[in-house]
């Protein structure tokens, strides 16, 4: 079964994408997995995270981003999102 966000990610096809070290053509062996290994310190990532994850991709992958609005793009989105909702659930409850 796949996971869907509201927003039409994928979020397996999401992790899958992050861990490729081919997205946008990358002109080396890196991956977005490699800078954040298992999207350690995603979770706490800003509003904007279409422009942030761009902008890795074309600096650090060295590879051509794809468009904010893109299904990739939805499904990294996606993923990335679900590693704060796991981080959350994992929480402990405040004590009072």
């Amino acid at each position: 079964m796949k996971e869907m966000t509201p927003a039409g990610g994928n979020v397996e096809r999401g992790k899958q994408l992050f861990a490729d070290p081919k997205l946008g053509g990358s002109t080396n062996d890196k991956s977005c997995n490699t800078c954040h290994p298992d999207g350690k310190g995603l979770e706490k990532a800003g509003a904007n995270l279409e422009s942030t994850i761009q902008a890795c991709i074309q600096k650090a992958l060295g590879g051509k981003p794809p468009a904010a609005d893109s299904q990739e793009m939805k499904d990294i989105v996606a993923y990335i999102k679900s590693l704060k909702n796991a981080k959350t659930e994992k929480a402990p409850a405040p004590s009072s």
